[in-house]
């Protein structure tokens, strides 16, 4: 249902820049509403959480069967950490997500310089754009 194409592991340097390409099925033959959510984890527990705008709304639409292809960018200053997007239903239940683990590309004593506050865990570098089906 949704895909990424980052994989499962993957060695991050702080700040630098992941181009996202998410591709997103309904495999129902009815249209659904679906939001998004990126998350990024840290020791088992979410340190940055941001809900995905569609032109200002959280919910999108797919027609039964449809694909839409999303891309983005996003950056952050942690790394040792677990990037997650994650598909909701109407209802606010997650269906589907992929994640994606960050490895340290600097020595942990490095990295300690690059902490920041939780609140600057994650940051959307662009919008989605719904690429079509």
């Amino acid at each position: 249902m949704i895909n990424w194409n980052l994989p499962s592991q993957l060695v991050y340097a702080p700040f630098s820049v992941l181009s996202l390409i998410i591709v997103l099925t309904n495999p129902e033959s009815i249209p659904r509403q679906y939001s998004m959510k990126l998350l990024l984890w840290q020791d088992g527990q979410p340190i940055s959480e941001e809900e995905i705008t569609f032109d200002g709304n959280t919910h999108f639409q797919l027609g039964g069967d449809e694909s839409a292809v999303f891309y983005s960018g996003v950056s952050s200053p942690i790394t040792s950490a677990v990037l997650e997007m994650s598909v909701f239903n109407d209802i606010g239940e997650c269906i589907d997500s992929v994640t994606c683990t960050l490895i340290p590309a600097v020595p942990a004593a490095t990295q300690a310089m690059y902490s920041l506050p939780a609140l600057f865990g994650l940051a959307m570098i662009s919008s989605f754009i719904i690429g079509g089906g």
